[in-house]
């Protein structure tokens, strides 16, 4: 059980009504009696013992809006703004670590009423009333300038045969090996004629800018002529829709946890006119039963503060049941965790494609059954 659930049994008082919860983590919901709520991440609507709203814009009406204090100021406002519509009641809960002393001084500033608070178990409660605000998703534009990655061919390499549905990868020593990608700081929408424009919203991950991780992947992946390409945990959709872009005659599917990278991922493929399937899905569960060309990831490893490490532990076990006998697997992560041992327990070749002091990108293919 989470501090901030703690906290909430410690002060029953402040659930008393009609309560609609707003990202509470779906293994808290029945401790606190909770019926009815949102959440933006598919995996918590998974673990929920009812169904969750989902999307970005919940239609609720309650006596009492629950917040459990999501990361990330710009996310936080957001889900304030979204309470307030439901409910003129707002309960607020957060761990010392997180960011709660902050929010509830952003609170505060908006409160209509007195505000309450309680504190225990590494967690603080705030309780008020807040003005109803129209929830507004700020997004950010930023450009990705295609033509720097390299690496990248739709052609068959010569004397390959030209099957129907096998991707043709260009031999690993063919590719330049990785590089640091240049930055454009000065690069504004517009400026750059084979460029790809990628829509951040709150909270979703490298908001408002390419992460080197993803600069390093897309400097030396190879895409296939034709065929699937899977692109798990999207987030606001570099890889994907890059993949989409200097390939059209591939088939990209990208899917996340996270609704706001899902939206995230819709409307920058909408911007730059990308015919791509874009899904909300806990790991592979929205793809259960469908097999891919290439599974391109660059998965998460941090969930609040500490370590994530069963989440990419997942999409490497689950992937050769996802992949084409003779598709590929991409992997790029932070030098220091350790996938390579895994990735090799579920596939019969391991290539490491590109490598410095800080990522690794890995290419499996053979997967294990």
């Amino acid at each position: 059980m989470l501090p901030e659930t703690r906290l909430l049994l410690r002060h029953p008082f402040f659930l008393q009504g009609d309560v609609y919860a707003l990202g509470v983590p779906g293994a808290e919901l029945a401790p606190l009696g909770v019926k009815r709520g949102w959440s933006p991440d598919a995996h918590e609507r998974a673990l929920a013992p009812f169904a969750l709203d989902e999307g970005l814009a919940p239609s609720a009406q309650a006596e009492i809006a629950l917040v459990y204090l999501p990361k990330g100021n710009a996310r936080r406002d957001h889900v304030l703004d979204l309470a307030s519509t439901i409910a003129e009641k707002l309960v607020l809960v957060g761990c010392n670590d997180a960011g709660i002393k902050t929010a509830r001084k952003a609170v505060t500033a908006r409160a209509v009423g007195p505000v309450q608070s309680e504190h225990g178990n590494h967690a603080q409660l705030v309780a008020t009333s807040l003005k109803p605000v129209e929830p507004k998703l700020r997004e950010r534009r930023f450009q990705v300038p295609i033509g720097f990655f390299e690496g990248l061919s739709p052609d068959p390499p010569p004397g390959s045969p030209d099957p129907t549905h096998e991707p043709s990868l260009a031999p690993l020593d063919a590719r330049r090996p990785a590089g640091r990608l240049a930055s454009s700081p000065g690069l504004h929408v517009g400026d750059a004629p084979d460029a790809l424009t990628l829509v951040s919203l709150p909270g979703v991950f490298s908001e408002g800018r390419l992460d080197d991780a993803t600069r390093t992947l897309l400097d030396v992946i190879v895409w296939p002529a034709r065929g699937r390409v899977l692109d798990l945990g999207c987030g606001a959709g570099p890889i994907g829709l890059s993949a989409k872009r200097r390939v059209p005659t591939i088939d990209v599917t990208l899917v996340d946890v996270d609704d706001y990278a899902v939206e995230a991922t819709r409307r920058g493929a909408k911007v730059n006119a990308l015919d791509v399937d874009v899904r909300s899905s806990d790991g592979y569960a929205a793809v259960s039963g469908e097999r891919f060309d290439v599974i391109v990831t660059n998965p998460p490893f941090h969930r609040g503060v500490g370590t994530e490490y069963e989440v990419t532990r997942a999409f490497v076990n689950d992937a050769p049941a996802h992949l084409r006998p003779d598709g590929a697997f991409w992997l790029v992560a932070n030098a220091f965790l350790p996938w390579e041992e895994p990735l090799r327990a579920r596939f019969a070749t391991v290539d490491v494609v590109a490598q410095d002091r800080r990522f690794v990108v890995y290419r499996a293919t053979r997967p294990r059954t």
